[in-house]
Protein backbone atom coordinates (compact mmCIF):
# COMPACT_ATOMS: atom_id res chain seq x y z
CA UNK A 1 0.00 0.00 0.00
CA UNK A 2 2.75 2.33 0.62
CA UNK A 3 4.41 1.56 -2.23
CA UNK A 4 1.51 2.54 -4.11
CA UNK A 5 0.34 5.64 -2.29
CA UNK A 6 3.86 6.49 -3.30
CA UNK A 7 3.86 5.53 -7.10
CA UNK A 8 0.36 7.95 -7.18
CA UNK A 9 2.74 10.90 -5.54
CA UNK A 10 5.72 10.65 -7.83
CA UNK A 11 3.01 10.41 -10.95
CA UNK A 12 1.10 13.73 -9.55
CA UNK A 13 4.45 15.33 -9.47
CA UNK A 14 5.42 14.51 -12.86
CA UNK A 15 2.02 15.85 -14.00
CA UNK A 16 2.09 19.07 -12.30
CA UNK A 17 6.25 19.60 -12.93
CA UNK A 18 4.70 18.90 -16.84
CA UNK A 19 1.98 21.49 -17.00
CA UNK A 20 4.08 23.92 -14.95
CA UNK A 21 6.93 23.54 -17.40
CA UNK A 22 4.17 23.88 -20.35
CA UNK A 23 3.28 27.14 -19.30
CA UNK A 24 6.91 28.30 -18.94
CA UNK A 25 7.36 27.23 -22.25
CA UNK A 26 3.76 28.93 -23.86
CA UNK A 27 5.14 32.04 -22.40
CA UNK A 28 8.76 31.87 -23.88
CA UNK A 29 7.01 31.35 -27.37
CA UNK A 30 4.41 33.87 -27.08
CA UNK A 31 6.42 37.40 -26.52
CA UNK A 32 4.99 40.80 -26.17
CA UNK A 33 3.29 42.28 -28.92
CA UNK A 34 5.83 44.50 -29.88
CA UNK A 35 8.42 41.39 -29.90
CA UNK A 36 9.77 41.69 -26.36
CA UNK A 37 9.33 39.80 -23.50
CA UNK A 38 9.16 42.17 -20.70
CA UNK A 39 7.82 45.55 -21.08
CA UNK A 40 10.55 48.39 -20.86
CA UNK A 41 10.35 50.28 -17.50
CA UNK A 42 10.71 54.45 -17.77
CA UNK A 43 11.49 56.40 -15.06
CA UNK A 44 10.01 59.74 -14.79
CA UNK A 45 9.89 62.57 -11.81
CA UNK A 46 7.15 64.30 -11.67
CA UNK A 47 4.42 66.12 -8.86
CA UNK A 48 0.78 65.36 -10.35
CA UNK A 49 -0.49 61.87 -10.16
CA UNK A 50 -2.13 62.68 -13.49
CA UNK A 51 0.98 61.75 -15.23
CA UNK A 52 0.09 57.90 -14.38
CA UNK A 53 -3.22 58.14 -16.51
CA UNK A 54 -1.33 60.27 -19.07
CA UNK A 55 1.39 57.41 -19.33
CA UNK A 56 -1.75 54.59 -19.19
CA UNK A 57 -3.45 56.88 -22.62
CA UNK A 58 0.02 56.72 -24.43
CA UNK A 59 0.43 52.83 -24.04
CA UNK A 60 -3.37 52.23 -24.63
CA UNK A 61 -3.15 54.29 -27.76
CA UNK A 62 -0.14 53.55 -29.19
CA UNK A 63 0.42 49.42 -27.93
CA UNK A 64 4.35 50.41 -27.02
CA UNK A 65 5.12 47.66 -24.34
CA UNK A 66 6.56 50.09 -22.02
CA UNK A 67 6.06 50.78 -18.45
CA UNK A 68 5.92 53.73 -15.89
CA UNK A 69 7.83 53.57 -12.85
CA UNK A 70 6.40 56.96 -11.20
CA UNK A 71 8.28 58.56 -8.55
CA UNK A 72 6.71 61.83 -6.97
CA UNK A 73 8.42 64.97 -6.49
CA UNK A 74 6.93 67.99 -5.10
CA UNK A 75 6.68 70.76 -7.53
CA UNK A 76 8.69 73.24 -5.35
CA UNK A 77 11.45 70.93 -4.42
CA UNK A 78 11.73 69.29 -7.75
CA UNK A 79 14.39 71.94 -8.99
CA UNK A 80 16.82 71.14 -5.92
CA UNK A 81 16.56 67.35 -6.47
CA UNK A 82 17.04 67.21 -9.73
CA UNK A 83 20.07 69.68 -9.13
CA UNK A 84 21.25 67.70 -6.74
CA UNK A 85 21.43 64.23 -8.36
CA UNK A 86 23.28 65.68 -11.08
CA UNK A 87 25.85 67.58 -8.89
CA UNK A 88 26.38 63.72 -7.17
CA UNK A 89 26.21 61.96 -10.11
CA UNK A 90 23.18 60.21 -8.54
CA UNK A 91 20.85 58.32 -11.43
CA UNK A 92 18.72 60.40 -12.95
CA UNK A 93 14.71 59.62 -14.58
CA UNK A 94 14.63 58.80 -17.87
CA UNK A 95 12.41 61.76 -19.03
CA UNK A 96 13.43 64.96 -16.82
CA UNK A 97 10.39 67.59 -16.93
CA UNK A 98 11.50 71.27 -16.82
CA UNK A 99 9.40 74.08 -16.11
CA UNK A 100 10.08 76.95 -17.96
CA UNK A 101 10.81 79.55 -15.03
CA UNK A 102 14.11 76.95 -14.50
CA UNK A 103 14.69 75.43 -17.49
CA UNK A 104 17.02 77.55 -18.67
CA UNK A 105 18.87 76.84 -15.46
CA UNK A 106 19.58 73.27 -16.40
CA UNK A 107 19.66 73.14 -20.52
CA UNK A 108 23.67 74.37 -20.36
CA UNK A 109 24.56 71.31 -18.31
CA UNK A 110 25.95 68.80 -20.08
CA UNK A 111 24.20 65.76 -19.69
CA UNK A 112 21.31 65.83 -22.11
CA UNK A 113 20.89 63.95 -25.67
CA UNK A 114 21.05 65.80 -28.05
CA UNK A 115 17.53 65.23 -30.06
CA UNK A 116 18.50 66.30 -33.18
CA UNK A 117 20.86 63.09 -33.36
CA UNK A 118 20.16 59.72 -33.72
CA UNK A 119 17.99 57.80 -32.65
CA UNK A 120 15.44 60.91 -32.14
CA UNK A 121 16.21 62.56 -35.60
CA UNK A 122 14.23 65.53 -34.26
CA UNK A 123 13.96 69.28 -36.08
CA UNK A 124 13.30 72.48 -34.52
CA UNK A 125 11.66 73.49 -37.20
CA UNK A 126 8.77 70.84 -36.41
CA UNK A 127 7.86 72.93 -32.72
CA UNK A 128 5.61 75.69 -32.71
CA UNK A 129 7.38 79.44 -33.67
CA UNK A 130 9.33 80.89 -30.24
CA UNK A 131 10.30 77.83 -28.22
CA UNK A 132 14.05 77.69 -29.53
CA UNK A 133 15.36 79.48 -26.09
CA UNK A 134 13.66 77.07 -24.41
CA UNK A 135 14.47 73.89 -26.20
CA UNK A 136 18.54 74.65 -26.71
CA UNK A 137 21.43 75.03 -24.96
CA UNK A 138 23.45 78.12 -25.62
CA UNK A 139 26.08 75.96 -27.95
CA UNK A 140 22.60 75.45 -30.18
CA UNK A 141 22.19 71.80 -29.40
CA UNK A 142 18.41 70.85 -29.44
CA UNK A 143 18.56 69.24 -25.89
CA UNK A 144 14.69 69.51 -24.97
CA UNK A 145 11.02 69.18 -26.95
CA UNK A 146 8.04 71.11 -25.25
CA UNK A 147 5.39 68.87 -22.87
CA UNK A 148 2.98 71.57 -23.23
CA UNK A 149 2.67 74.78 -24.39
CA UNK A 150 3.44 78.54 -22.87
CA UNK A 151 0.41 80.03 -24.50
CA UNK A 152 -1.58 82.55 -22.43
CA UNK A 153 -3.96 85.32 -22.32
CA UNK A 154 -6.62 87.43 -20.12
CA UNK A 155 -9.48 86.29 -18.66
CA UNK A 156 -12.35 88.48 -17.60
CA UNK A 157 -15.99 87.48 -15.27
CA UNK A 158 -18.44 88.33 -18.33
CA UNK A 159 -20.92 89.20 -15.56
CA UNK A 160 -18.45 91.83 -13.37
CA UNK A 161 -17.18 93.11 -16.57
CA UNK A 162 -20.47 93.71 -17.60
CA UNK A 163 -21.56 95.18 -13.99
CA UNK A 164 -18.47 97.81 -13.33
CA UNK A 165 -17.63 99.01 -16.62
CA UNK A 166 -21.16 98.12 -19.08
CA UNK A 167 -18.49 95.99 -21.15
CA UNK A 168 -20.34 93.38 -23.20
CA UNK A 169 -17.89 91.54 -25.60
CA UNK A 170 -14.33 90.89 -26.29
CA UNK A 171 -13.45 93.62 -28.37
CA UNK A 172 -15.10 95.99 -26.31
CA UNK A 173 -12.93 94.86 -23.30
CA UNK A 174 -9.46 95.10 -25.38
CA UNK A 175 -10.25 98.28 -26.35
CA UNK A 176 -11.08 99.76 -22.97
CA UNK A 177 -8.11 98.58 -21.65
CA UNK A 178 -5.59 99.24 -24.29
CA UNK A 179 -2.49 99.50 -22.02
CA UNK A 180 -1.94 98.92 -18.71
CA UNK A 181 -1.59 102.25 -17.32
CA UNK A 182 -5.50 102.26 -18.65
CA UNK A 183 -6.37 99.37 -16.67
CA UNK A 184 -5.59 101.62 -13.46
CA UNK A 185 -7.05 105.04 -15.60
CA UNK A 186 -10.54 103.06 -15.84
CA UNK A 187 -10.67 100.88 -12.84
CA UNK A 188 -9.87 104.15 -10.79
CA UNK A 189 -12.86 106.07 -12.09
CA UNK A 190 -15.35 103.28 -11.31
CA UNK A 191 -14.08 103.12 -7.74
CA UNK A 192 -14.36 106.85 -7.73
CA UNK A 193 -18.21 106.47 -8.94
CA UNK A 194 -19.10 104.11 -5.49
CA UNK A 195 -18.20 100.52 -7.59
CA UNK A 196 -16.93 98.18 -4.99
CA UNK A 197 -14.83 95.52 -6.99
CA UNK A 198 -11.16 94.31 -7.41
CA UNK A 199 -9.85 93.82 -10.63
CA UNK A 200 -7.17 90.86 -9.92
CA UNK A 201 -6.70 88.77 -7.34
CA UNK A 202 -3.23 89.46 -6.67
CA UNK A 203 0.33 91.28 -7.68
CA UNK A 204 1.75 88.05 -8.67
CA UNK A 205 -0.84 87.52 -11.28
CA UNK A 206 -0.20 90.92 -13.42
CA UNK A 207 3.64 90.64 -12.64
CA UNK A 208 3.29 86.98 -14.16
CA UNK A 209 1.92 88.87 -17.43
CA UNK A 210 3.88 91.56 -17.54
CA UNK A 211 6.94 90.05 -16.56
CA UNK A 212 6.50 87.49 -19.84
CA UNK A 213 5.44 89.66 -22.41
CA UNK A 214 8.67 89.88 -23.86
CA UNK A 215 10.85 86.92 -26.04
CA UNK A 216 14.37 88.60 -24.75
CA UNK A 217 15.91 87.22 -21.99
CA UNK A 218 16.13 88.51 -18.48
CA UNK A 219 20.12 87.51 -18.11
CA UNK A 220 22.80 87.35 -20.87
CA UNK A 221 26.17 86.09 -20.01
CA UNK A 222 25.27 86.58 -16.14
CA UNK A 223 24.27 90.22 -16.89
CA UNK A 224 21.01 92.16 -16.52
CA UNK A 225 19.15 92.84 -19.93
CA UNK A 226 17.64 96.25 -19.58
CA UNK A 227 17.29 96.12 -16.04
CA UNK A 228 15.22 99.33 -15.83
CA UNK A 229 12.29 97.63 -17.19
CA UNK A 230 11.78 95.87 -13.94
CA UNK A 231 12.17 99.10 -12.67
CA UNK A 232 9.07 100.04 -14.84
CA UNK A 233 6.98 96.72 -13.77
CA UNK A 234 7.33 97.24 -9.94
CA UNK A 235 6.88 100.76 -10.02
CA UNK A 236 3.42 99.84 -11.93
CA UNK A 237 2.46 97.32 -9.45
CA UNK A 238 2.97 99.63 -6.53
CA UNK A 239 0.70 101.88 -8.20
CA UNK A 240 -1.95 99.25 -8.83
CA UNK A 241 -1.57 98.17 -5.31
CA UNK A 242 -2.26 101.57 -3.89
CA UNK A 243 -5.06 102.04 -6.00
CA UNK A 244 -7.14 99.46 -4.53
CA UNK A 245 -7.59 97.42 -7.09
CA UNK A 246 -6.11 94.08 -6.40
CA UNK A 247 -6.16 91.78 -3.68
CA UNK A 248 -3.15 91.06 -1.71
CA UNK A 249 -3.46 87.15 -1.77
CA UNK A 250 -0.32 85.09 -2.32
CA UNK A 251 -0.43 83.58 -5.97
CA UNK A 252 -0.46 79.94 -6.26
CA UNK A 253 -1.78 79.66 -2.91
CA UNK A 254 -4.30 77.64 -1.44
CA UNK A 255 -6.46 80.62 -0.83
CA UNK A 256 -5.33 81.59 -4.58
CA UNK A 257 -6.48 78.82 -5.83
CA UNK A 258 -10.04 78.83 -4.27
CA UNK A 259 -11.01 82.56 -4.62
CA UNK A 260 -11.91 80.90 -8.67
CA UNK A 261 -14.78 79.45 -7.05
CA UNK A 262 -16.35 83.44 -5.75
CA UNK A 263 -16.38 86.98 -7.67
CA UNK A 264 -14.40 89.00 -5.63
CA UNK A 265 -12.41 89.76 -8.50
CA UNK A 266 -12.69 90.44 -12.41
CA UNK A 267 -9.92 89.44 -14.40
CA UNK A 268 -6.95 86.58 -13.95
CA UNK A 269 -4.51 85.41 -15.73
CA UNK A 270 -5.06 82.49 -18.04
CA UNK A 271 -2.95 79.38 -19.43
CA UNK A 272 -3.16 76.22 -20.27
CA UNK A 273 -1.39 75.13 -17.06
CA UNK A 274 -3.71 76.18 -14.92
CA UNK A 275 -6.57 75.61 -17.04
CA UNK A 276 -5.98 72.29 -17.10
CA UNK A 277 -6.68 71.99 -13.13
CA UNK A 278 -10.05 72.88 -14.52
CA UNK A 279 -9.94 76.60 -12.63
CA UNK A 280 -11.94 78.03 -14.97
CA UNK A 281 -14.99 75.56 -14.56
CA UNK A 282 -15.32 75.66 -10.70
CA UNK A 283 -17.61 78.99 -10.47
CA UNK A 284 -20.91 77.62 -11.13
CA UNK A 285 -21.79 80.82 -13.97
CA UNK A 286 -18.83 79.90 -15.59
CA UNK A 287 -18.63 83.21 -17.27
CA UNK A 288 -15.19 83.54 -18.38
CA UNK A 289 -14.22 85.25 -21.40
CA UNK A 290 -10.32 85.01 -22.80
CA UNK A 291 -8.83 88.23 -24.68
CA UNK A 292 -5.31 89.51 -25.44
CA UNK A 293 -3.97 91.27 -21.98
CA UNK A 294 -3.13 95.18 -22.51
CA UNK A 295 0.66 95.22 -24.51
CA UNK A 296 -0.18 92.14 -25.90
CA UNK A 297 0.33 88.10 -25.65
CA UNK A 298 3.14 87.02 -23.04
CA UNK A 299 4.01 83.56 -21.84
CA UNK A 300 3.59 81.99 -18.97
CA UNK A 301 4.14 78.05 -17.76
CA UNK A 302 4.81 75.22 -19.98
CA UNK A 303 7.46 72.62 -19.72
CA UNK A 304 10.24 70.91 -21.62
CA UNK A 305 11.34 67.39 -21.85
CA UNK A 306 14.72 66.09 -21.58
CA UNK A 307 16.54 62.86 -21.98
CA UNK A 308 19.77 62.33 -19.83
CA UNK A 309 22.55 60.59 -21.70
CA UNK A 310 22.61 58.53 -18.22
CA UNK A 311 19.66 57.12 -19.24
CA UNK A 312 19.39 53.23 -20.16
CA UNK A 313 16.08 53.45 -22.09
CA UNK A 314 16.83 56.28 -23.99
CA UNK A 315 15.35 54.91 -27.38
CA UNK A 316 12.30 53.44 -25.43
CA UNK A 317 12.36 57.91 -23.86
Amino acid sequence: MGKRTTLILCLIVLIYIGVLMGFVRAQEREPYADGERQPEVITIWYWDNSMVEIFDRYVADTGKNVRLNYINVSISDYARQLKSAIDISNELPDICLLQDYYAGNFLDIPVWEDLSGPPYGLDLSLFPEGCGPYVRSASGRLVAVPYNLDAAGLAYRAGGMKKVFGVETPRQAMELFPTWDAVIERGVERKSAGMEFMLFNCLGDVGSMMFNQTDEPYVRNQRMVRPERFLEYFRYLSRLYRSGLVGSTSQVSMEWSEDYRNEAYIMAPWSLWISQYEAFSVNEKEDWVLISPPGGSFKWGGMVCCIPSSSTHKEAA
